[in-house]
């Protein structure tokens, strides 16, 4: 797939709208998911998928690793999703504890219903622990990248984290495992995957985010400037011609 991607990013970069649709296509349920996940309200996350796809589209030619183009996907979801949002922090998140980065047991992944309960708990969250969570787990945001994004410092970034880890565990009525999991990925990360996988988009909101995202494209073009035309000279034809043809048609 990787290749796929980086020769659908080329295509796309020279004006391919089929690449484009291609690419769509491949990402659109990861960057949904992403959005409905962060602001809880279908009208808002098509709104938002939108802008980050007509962001992507109309400088997709600055994309430096076209292999990440799904992960970039997820970017421009979270600066839209940032806009117009003021994040509130409080003196208290800088004394919350911070827990292991995988909090939760192996085991929970083996049960459809407490992975359900946990989505429900991330859901329950305030915006400010729920898009902190959501950008570290679901887009890999480090902790460092994080505190930049907020606009906070790295130690209130990673106890806003370890306070929405102990809302979820209390949430759902589980407790962290005794060490960090040796897996490359943590479970919470696992679990948001399958979600995205699983995400069901009605196909009128597939079609209306795809033409949002092409009209954007096509308006950032530049317009094309036509070439001036050169005027018609009228051909002059001899006054010998003229008489001839009159006398020809005298005749007939």
């Amino acid at each position: 797939m990787s290749e796929n991607i980086i020769q659908y990013v080329a295509a796309a970069c020279n004006g391919d709208t089929d690449a484009m649709a291609k690419l769509y296509s491949k990402t659109l349920k990861a960057s949904y998911f992403l959005a409905t996940t962060l602001c809880d309200d279908d009208v808002s996350a098509t709104d938002i998928t939108k802008k980050a796809y007509a962001r992507a589209f109309c400088t997709i030619d600055k994309l430096k690793k076209p292999e990440a183009f799904e992960i970039w996907m997820k970017q421009n979801v979270a600066l839209v999703y940032k806009e117009g949002r003021k994040f509130v922090f409080s003196d208290a998140d800088a004394d919350a504890t911070e827990n292991a980065s995988d909090f939760l047991s192996e085991s929970v992944l083996d049960d459809a219903e407490i992975c359900e309960k946990i989505m429900q708990a991330v859901a329950a969250l305030n915006p400010t622990l729920k898009s902190a969570l959501v950008l570290h787990y679901n887009n890999g945001m480090p902790v460092q990248i994080l505190a930049k994004f907020f606009g906070v410092s790295e130690s209130t970034a990673n106890a806003v984290l370890g306070k929405a880890r102990a809302e979820i565990l209390a949430f759902c009525g589980l407790e962290a495992p005794a060490s960090e999991q040796s897996k490359a990925l943590p479970v919470l990360t696992r679990i948001l995957q399958q979600k995205a996988v699983e995400t069901k988009i009605d196909n009128t909101v597939v079609r209306d985010i795809f033409i949002y995202a092409i009209d954007a494209y096509e308006a950032s073009k530049p317009a094309e400037v036509e070439a001036p035309v050169a005027p018609v000279q009228e051909e002059t034809v001899p006054e010998e011609t003229v008489s001839e043809e009159a006398e020809s048609v005298e005749e007939i």
